[in-house]
């Protein structure tokens, strides 16, 4: 199980900064939500960034099975958005800001692994990271 929890507390730091990339950077992500037909413009590209970091910092200190089952989740949003954004033609994905690539299904792949970790971690007692260490 500390395999997990380490590969946990990682996936959960993709998220956070992630997060941190969008909320400076927002065009890139607020373009994305705009060819999904979403809400969009910088402000909520930076409240999903703010959500994200919040989940993701959240997840991290406080650890447990409702951390990993949302993290999980999340990546499987993750996956689903930009299965969406490929099939859109979307020049970006916005996962990290400006630094974002166009859509690829390694980035589908790359997230229905670390949500499938993050889902695995909640079978058992996931720390939080002061607890790990």
């Amino acid at each position: 199980m500390q395999f997990l929890t380490g590969t946990f507390h990682i996936v959960a730091a993709v998220i956070v900064t992630g997060g941190v990339a969008k909320a400076l950077d927002p065009d890139a992500f607020a373009s994305l939500l705009r060819s999904l037909h979403l809400p969009h413009g910088r402000s909520w590209a930076r409240a999903a960034a703010l959500a994200e970091i919040a989940i993701g910092i959240g997840a991290i200190v406080v650890g447990g099975r409702l951390a990993a089952l949302v993290v999980g989740a999340l990546y499987l949003v993750f996956a689903s958005v930009v299965v969406l954004a490929r099939r859109a033609g979307a020049a970006s994905c916005g996962c990290f800001g400006a630094a974002a690539a166009p859509p690829s299904i390694v980035h589908v792949v790359v997230n229905l692994v670390s949500g499938s970790l993050a889902l695995l971690a909640a079978l058992g007692d996931l720390p939080g990271l002061g607890t790990a260490l």
